[in-house]
């Protein structure tokens, strides 16, 4: 298990390549690798985190975790991928989510996160294979815009394998600062006991780019596609 607490204003590079991260810890709070960033108060913070070839299984929370926080006039620029090279990668048998990227912008503040997953294998995990959420709002009683607090998520996940999950993909985006983009392409998502893929969007804007574009998305128990706006959320699919 890795912990990265990151505050210098460059951030880091976390980079794995052909590792293994499995079977962390027996409680709920035990994932294969852990990232929290978070600015605050006028601080600038960039942070890539890249694993190759690598395996995040059998962990007792999720494989991957990754949560970033930016408030008050803060600024976040995250990267993550899980890209299989040549071995292959996976975030699977874990107790909750394969892969998981939370990102909650506040206050003023500018969020953008980009998520990459890339022929990785996402399978038999107790939550979703892939879940992604962003929050964007504000509560400073003096705010320049009503949109000026921006949360900006851009997910690319193309040639993966979900399945057997509870859900293979989740994307969420929350309130009115949060836009999100995914584009879905090449996966084979199949046999997961909820859906097959989530998009709720509540108060945002959410755009999802799945159909026509060679995915596999069948015998999910609850339902293959399930969409959901609420509180005037935007979500337009392609």
């Amino acid at each position: 298990m890795i912990y990265g607490s990151l505050v210098d204003p460059d951030g880091v590079t976390i980079l794995l390549r052909d590792d293994r991260l499995d079977h962390n810890g027996t409680s709920k709070a035990s994932e294969g690798l852990y990232v929290y960033d978070t600015a605050y108060r006028g601080s600038y913070l960039h942070d890539y985190i890249l694993a190759v070839d690598s395996h995040f299984d059998a962990n007792a929370h999720s494989g991957i975790y990754i949560h970033s926080i930016a408030n008050r006039f803060s600024d976040i620029f995250e990267t993550a991928v899980l890209y299989s090279y040549q071995t292959g990668a996976s975030a699977s048998r874990n107790d909750f989510s394969g892969m998981a990227v939370n990102a909650v912008t506040l206050n003023a503040s500018y969020g953008i996160d980009i998520v990459k997953a890339l022929g990785a294998t996402f399978d038999d995990n107790g939550g979703a294979g892939l879940y992604v959420r962003g929050y964007g709002s504000s509560s400073l009683p003096v705010h320049p815009t009503p949109g000026f607090t921006h949360d900006i998520q851009l997910v690319y996940a193309y040639g993966n394998t979900m399945a057997r999950n509870r859900d293979g993909v989740v994307l969420a985006a929350y309130d009115y600062g949060a836009v999100q983009t995914s584009h879905l392409g090449g996966n084979v998502i199949v046999n997961n006991t909820n859906f097959g893929v989530t998009g709720y969007s509540d108060g945002a804007y959410q755009y999802v780019y799945l159909y026509n574009y060679g995915n596999h998305v069948h015998g999910n128990a609850g339902g293959n596609y399930f969409f959901h706006t609420a509180n005037g959320g935007t979500q337009i699919l392609h």
